[in-house]
Formats: C-alpha cells, structure tokens, sequence
C-alpha cells in the first residue's frame, strides 16, 4: 500500500468554540479579518471573533471587501492593508470567498509576489498563521491548502497552493449557519458531495482518503429528505459541516 498523508490544520468543531477557545486568538499581536460586508455580521460570527480578540488584548484591523469569487486585485488589496496595518496573523470568516481570499492575503502579505508570477507554481512557502471560521457548510476551504481566485486577465478561475496555506485551526461552529437559505445549504451540500465523490474517483486517492470520503457521502446521503424539502434541524446543519470539513480532508 502506497500513502501519504498531511493534515496540520487543529480542527475544533463545538458550540460556542469561538468563544470557549479564546486562547487560540492569542498567536500574534494584531489580527486581519478578512470576511464579506454582510454575513459574518448577521450571523453573530464577527462578534464571537472580537469578543476572543478583546479577551486576549489582541489588535484587530478588519477586510471585509472580498466578494462572491474573489480576485487577483482584491486578494493584493487585503494584503496591502495588512501589511500597512502590520498585521500577524489572519483571520477567515465566511464561506469559500473568504477563506480564499484569505489564504492569498496571508502569503501576499509577508511575499514579494507579482501579480504576473502568482499563478506561475513559484509562490514559496511563506504565509502568515491563520485561523479558518466557515459560515457555510461547503468549500472545506477551511483545512486546505489551496486558493482558488478569479484571474480576469486570463478570464478563469486559478488555484495557488503550498502547504504555508493550511490554516493553523478551523473552528466549526454550526450556529452560525442557523438562518442560511434554502438555495444556499443546497448548493453547498452539493459542492461537499461532490468533493467526497471526486476524491475517491481521483487517481490520487489513498485508502485513507477514501475512508474519510464515504464517511463524508454517508452524512450527507442522511440528510437528502431534508435538502430536498428545506427543512433543516440543528443536527443536519451539524452533519453538513462536519461532512464538508471531511471533504476539505479528501481534496486535502
């Protein structure tokens, strides 16, 4: 049997984990937070992660300028102001968009990287420490290494990946997915799914990998009467998360 396999992330999946792993906000002097305008504000996500910061006498500056398929010029943007800022570490909170453009600031913000260069393969592997809060049950961004952004001059979407891009924790916390749409917990269930299903048709799929990909596909598969009628109970919203970590793992 031929494997390898690399998960440095600290996963740590509980209510109020936030809130009940403060100390975890205290791995450097001033933070960026780089999430959307609206979600992490209405959820509750965005004051759970000042209240840590507070606790621990922690700076902040927030970025919350990043878009549905965020861009090379966004990602460049948030790395400038975290470096104006003088920032050390980062902080995701949202869905896949986030959590991207995340990974991007924090490796632009301590790399001298053109924006050329960026999608030439030669990025490093140098970023600053990160810590991953999902919102969404989907991209399993939260435990790869991998950014996807929009490159408008190619007109594609490009992936940037090194293992400097594993956050240093993903804190899943399913209340604040509680009031997610219908349209929303659907399509990103699907996304989830379709990464299980993927990984284990990859010709590099492992033993391992594969294990953790049914386990994946057998929570979702539990929750199909409820994706379908768009009645979702905290345990199925529980389900969704922990399956779309799990697929995050596979892409992994």
């Amino acid at each position: 049997m031929k494997l390898s396999f690399h998960m440095p992330t600290k996963v740590i999946a509980e209510k109020e984990c936030v809130r009940n792993n403060a100390e975890i906000f205290n791995i450097g002097k001033k933070a960026i937070i780089v999430t959307g305008k609206r979600s992490a504000k209405e959820n509750g996500a965005l004051d759970d992660v000042i209240w840590a910061l507070r606790k621990n006498a922690v700076k902040y500056v927030i970025f919350d300028r990043v878009m549905s398929n965020p861009t090379v010029e966004c990602v460049y943007e948030g790395a400038e102001t975290a470096m104006e800022e003088e920032v050390d570490f980062v902080i995701a909170i949202g869905g896949g968009s986030p959590m991207d453009a995340a990974k991007a600031i924090a490796l632009l913000a301590v790399s001298d990287i053109d924006k050329k260069d960026l999608f030439g393969g030669n990025i490093g592997n140098r970023a600053l420490p990160m810590i991953h809060i999902p919102t969404t049950a989907g991209t399993g961004s939260e435990v790869t290494p991998y950014s996807i952004l929009t490159n408008h001059e190619k007109q594609t979407k490009t992936s940037i990946g090194a293992p400097c891009l594993f956050p240093e924790y993903a804190l899943l916390d399913v209340k604040y997915m509680k009031n997610l749409g219908v349209k929303t917990t659907v399509n990103t269930a699907v996304d989830s799914l379709s990464h299980s299903v993927e990984g284990m048709m990859s010709a590099k799929s492992n033993p391992m990998s594969d294990v953790i990909a049914r386990e994946a596909i057998r929570l979702i598969a539990q929750e199909f009467e409820s994706l379908e009628s768009g009645n979702f109970t905290e345990e199925c919203r529980e389900k969704l998360l922990y399956a779309s970590m799990l697929g995050g793992v596979v892409i992994s």
